[in-house]
């Protein structure tokens, strides 16, 4: 026989225990109905895809013109046209093409013309679709100084160094319009003068280029901006294009040097021989041009 020994419990006694189990489970249940959101899960990370660095493109325009050409037939072409195209890569990639004087382009959408006439013909509006007809190229700049603007350039940020000898404004005109080195050889600036006289203004220049585009540009403007016309006008196409340089000066640029020469450019303003000229098509992409021609 089971015995069940046990004590007899007082009312009292038996509400204080049911209060008690009562509070004990009360500790067990949620402490509220709002359910507790769970942590979440850490973002998957999406990569962007990388983009190409933007490709920028400049001309630069020589002309011919001097005060003792006014009332003649001359000074109205571009005997010197350097495209300087900038990859904004890190580092950025230059390639300073020069075109041939002579060179003639084949357009449907223009007036057939000479690479040397399309400034003094068809003003900027021409130069820029010029150079979209026949090469593909967007040009965000291009500018232009004449003989005498180029040598009071030089004179006012000079004297330069080329090849071991210093210049002022009237020497290295004079160097550059060589005739020897222009049309005595196989190829036009036989010497690479253009290229050579380009480097020195620019270790010249240099020290106008800041980390303050917009006061550089305006320096700039008040200074040369007579000497210097220029398809942009406002201040800050012109504080732009300073920035860029910025970039480039705080880098260690891989610059190439291009001669668009072959075949032989033939001496005058049309050739007497214009099979001899370079010919190109309209529609050509420069740097798939360039890259079939010379390589990489």
């Amino acid at each position: 026989m089971l015995v069940v020994v046990g004590c007899a419990r007082t009312q009292p006694e038996l509400e204080a225990q049911s209060t008690r189990v009562a509070e004990t489970v009360a500790t067990l249940m949620p402490q509220s109905s709002t359910a507790v959101p769970p942590e979440p899960l850490p973002p998957t990370f999406t990569p962007e895809p990388e983009q190409e660095p933007p490709r920028y493109h400049f001309v630069l325009l020589g002309g011919d013109w001097r005060a003792h050409r006014e009332g003649t037939e001359y000074g109205n072409k571009t005997d010197v046209m350097l495209l300087v195209s900038v990859l904004m890569s890190d580092p950025p990639e230059i390639t300073v093409v020069q075109i041939p004087r002579n060179l003639y382009v084949e357009l449907d959408r223009m007036e057939d013309v000479y690479a040397f006439a399309v400034y003094g013909r068809d003003g900027w509006d021409g130069v820029h679709r010029w150079w979209n007809f026949a090469f593909g190229v967007n040009l965000q700049a291009a500018f232009h100084v004449d003989m005498d603007g180029f040598v009071a350039i030089v004179d006012e940020v000079g004297p330069v160094w080329v090849e071991g000898e210093q210049m002022g404004g009237e020497d290295l005109l004079v160097y550059l319009r060589d005739n020897e080195n222009n049309w005595g050889c196989e190829v036009y600036d036989c010497d690479g003068r253009q290229f050579k006289a380009l480097l020195a203004l620019y270790d010249r220049a240099r020290e106008y280029i800041t980390d303050e585009p917009f006061k550089a540009a305006t320096f700039a403007v008040d200074r040369w901006g007579g000497l210097v016309e220029a398809s942009i006008q406002s201040i800050r196409q012109y504080a732009w294009v300073f920035g860029v340089a910025w970039e480039v000066k705080n880098s260690a640029p891989i610059v190439e040097f291009v001669q668009l020469a072959d075949p032989y450019v033939v001496r005058g303003d049309v050739p007497l021989e214009p099979g001899r000229a370079e010919v190109v098509a309209e529609g050509v992409d420069l740097h798939e041009w360039l890259l079939e021609v010379y390589g990489d």
